[in-house]
């Protein structure tokens, strides 16, 4: 499943990419395009349940974007460096940055724990329970409705403390 992520994460990244280098491209010829130019390099890694569900994903995706409208993206795949103190800099890559009318839209995409607790309009749900078409507060506290879901992946997790030379934790 870790592999669908990775080349659905990948084609929608070169998508952006290049429609925003040249906004006349077409998005659904662009999009099954990079989808097969990307494919070459996951197709021994996925099974036709995957390449179907990746499909479906993209598919989906485009759908979302049709009745959302089109993301002014800034940029993909972004590295940044925070320097918290002389000795604690936090660094790392955000998936996409958008321009909204309120500022900013940043996307990080990650995965959560099936059992993780959802707010939705009618009550708690968990991650497992939720599916496409339900309604959901979003972080801004807005209602907001799922248009994508991902298959369950089985991960490692971590948690990591990171502790300064004077004690402090964050």
């Amino acid at each position: 499943h870790l592999d669908v992520g990775n080349y659905v994460h990948e084609v929608l990244e070169k998508f952006h990419k290049e429609l925003n280098a040249d906004a006349s491209q077409h998005p659904d010829s662009l999009l099954k395009n990079l989808a097969k130019t990307t494919w070459d390099k996951y197709s021994a890694k996925i099974s036709a349940e995957g390449q179907e569900k990746s499909k479906n994903l993209l598919k989906a995706y485009l759908s979302h974007l049709g009745v959302e409208g089109w993301p002014s993206v800034l940029a993909t795949e972004d590295k940044f460096s925070i320097e918290i103190n002389s000795d604690l800099t936090i660094r790392g890559v955000v998936d996409r940055i958008d321009s909204t009318a309120d500022g900013y839209r940043i996307l990080d995409y990650k995965g959560i724990s099936i059992d993780t607790p959802i707010p939705t309009l009618n009550g708690w749900s968990t991650m497992e329970k939720i599916k496409i078409g339900d309604m959901l507060f979003g972080s801004d506290g807005h209602p907001t409705r799922v248009v994508l879901k991902s298959g369950t992946h089985r991960s490692e997790e971590y948690t990591s403390e990171l502790q300064s030379r004077f004690g402090i934790s964050y």
